[in-house]
């Protein structure tokens, strides 16, 4: 995949609170600040009655980066095909 090349992303990953969702949002804003134009924007949603966070990037890394990424969060991360 060509780096410079920006991608629409969405995932999936446990959560059960707004600790949860904080984290990865934690996780990207310091990823944004230490390697600017490889995260270009993010939406995390916290959806509570269903235990998840959803995801939504834009990015020129790939998916398996962005997967190894986001699960410094300590939660497994699933791709949602679109």
């Amino acid at each position: 995949m060509n780096s410079q090349e920006e991608h629409d992303y969405k995932f999936e990953t446990e959560a059960t609170c707004e600790g949860c969702s904080n984290a990865v949002k934690r996780i990207l804003e310091r990823h944004m600040k230490s390697s600017p134009g490889q995260i270009l924007k993010y939406n995390v949603d916290l959806v509570l009655d269903e235990q998840k966070a959803k995801i939504d990037l834009t990015s020129t890394m790939s998916k398996e980066q962005l997967i190894q990424l986001l699960e410094k969060s300590g939660k497994k991360v699933n791709y949602v095909i679109r």
